[in-house]
């Protein structure tokens, strides 16, 4: 988990999510180049965990209705 958020907080990633052993599931803001980034990363720190991820990303999000804030609970 610690791991997973300094990863986010490189990318400058924003959002909540939580994190258990079955996996993660978050919902999460940023520039389009930061979400891809992240999640490039999360592919190279994990690829058995991650290669197969399909990652939903949607492009266009206005910045004032981002999240504010990173928030990972387990």
């Amino acid at each position: 988990m610690k791991h997973f958020i300094t990863i986010a907080e490189k990318w400058r990633i924003k959002g909540r999510g939580r994190c258990a052993a079955e996996g993660v599931n978050c919902t999460l803001t940023g520039t389009p180049e930061d979400i891809r980034g992240f999640c490039n990363a999360l592919r190279e720190w994990r690829p058995a965990l991650f290669s197969q991820t399909d990652f939903k990303i949607t492009d266009g999000l206005a910045h004032e209705h981002g999240v504010k804030a990173l928030t990972i609970q387990k």
